[in-house]
């Protein structure tokens, strides 16, 4: 099966928090999310994307920007708690798991790093620190619940460059 994912870190946080679970996006953080989703937009997702997220404060704001940029429905954003500090074996073991319940053409990956950089790599073999706000667009084959590897990065997004 043929599966576009895009790994998404959430933008820059506060650190001013009660707790790292609670930790709002700053404006600088908004800002960036809103130029990566602009970026995805321009390159026409298709698929009706689906939105599988963290469920921190600062993943959730980062879905609900990316959704509301791409016209994507907010019943199409999932979170999951497991995912708040998930290893990229998680998040490998979430994606087809998910994806038998909520088929979509191009699902949307919202979550923290190291984690999201170390899947990057995973996937395509390609090493980038992913910083805040980035998106790594990679076209995937899966065999049942497995990946073949490596799969294709066809775009990589740094809102922070430039």
């Amino acid at each position: 099966m043929h599966q576009q994912l895009i790994l998404l870190r959430h933008g820059q946080a506060t650190f001013e928090a009660s707790s790292d679970y609670l930790r709002p996006l700053t404006e600088a953080g908004r800002e960036s999310v809103r130029r990566t989703a602009e970026h995805l937009q321009a390159r026409q997702m298709r698929g009706h994307p689906v939105i599988l997220s963290s469920d921190t404060l600062r993943t959730r704001q980062s879905a609900e920007i990316l959704a509301h940029h791409c016209q994507i429905p907010t019943e199409r954003i999932h979170t999951d708690p497991e995912l708040y500090g998930a290893t990229p074996g998680l998040w490998l073991k979430k994606i087809p798991e998910f994806l038998k319940r909520t088929p979509a053409k191009v699902l949307v990956c919202i979550g923290h790093n190291p984690t999201m950089s170390q899947l990057m790599a995973i996937l395509t073999g390609q090493t980038t620190h992913m910083r805040a706000g980035a998106a790594a667009l990679i076209d995937t084959q899966w065999q049942g619940s497995e990946v073949v590897l490596p799969g294709t990065l066809v775009d990589y997004f740094d809102p922070n460059q430039g």
